[in-house]
């Protein structure tokens, strides 16, 4: 080969160099969305109970009073919202086809089950169909109340704008958390928060 032929040909490249970073590289994208984080939440002996108000106004925002609303679970059992105060209410916005929010599902149910029995966890499917929020709970074996939001009027006065949103409210009604993105809310310092909330009056 001339030497004009090597020069437009351009320097050499080591392929299998490149295909082992690619594939490092994608491994590692992988593993972090598959790790959950822990709730945005300082350690429980760090956290004012109950919290600050900001606000009596109604607003789906730290700090106000929460919106109310009556809806129905897949299983057709009412949840007025107005009716759990006394209690602290853990609201999960999600959807079937949305990765994050299928990711912490399981960590939901744990927590759903160890936390104390007055605390209600919700979750709330939006922008979905039906059929596809039925399939998903009934092969993930999901117990907690699942409440569709068919008109999309839930996912509104909440102001969802991305999946999954966890709001919490404490037992006065306000929401003292609102979170975007996956968490690992079996969490050890979670878990400990929420009952910690619910040991308060909310006075």
């Amino acid at each position: 080969m001339s030497e004009a032929d090597r020069e437009a040909r351009g320097p050499r490249r080591s392929l299998p160099a490149t295909v082992l970073f690619m594939a490092l590289l994608l491994g590692l994208l992988v593993w972090r969305m598959g790790v959950l984080g822990p709730p945005e939440v300082s350690p429980p002996e760090d956290l004012m109970v109950p919290v600050p108000v900001v606000s009596s106004t109604r607003a789906p925002r730290e700090g106000y009073l929460s919106p109310p609303f009556d809806a129905r679970t897949l299983k057709g059992r009412r949840v007025e919202l107005e009716e759990l105060r006394g209690s602290p209410v853990f609201m999960n916005f999600w959807a079937p086809w949305c990765g994050p929010c299928r990711a912490e599902m399981e960590a939901i149910g744990r927590l759903a089950d160890e936390s104390p029995g007055d605390v209600h966890v919700l979750a709330i499917a939006v922008d979905s169909r039906e059929e596809d929020v039925q399939r998903f709970v009934q092969k993930n074996g999901v117990s907690f109340p699942v409440i569709y939001d068919d008109d999309g009027s839930l996912g509104a006065r909440f102001e969802i704008a991305g999946l999954p949103t966890t709001i919490i409210l404490d037992p006065r009604g306000f929401v003292v958390k609102r979170i975007v993105g996956a968490r690992a809310w079996d969490h050890p310092d979670f878990s400990a928060w929420v009952a910690k909330l619910a040991s308060t009056d909310g006075g």
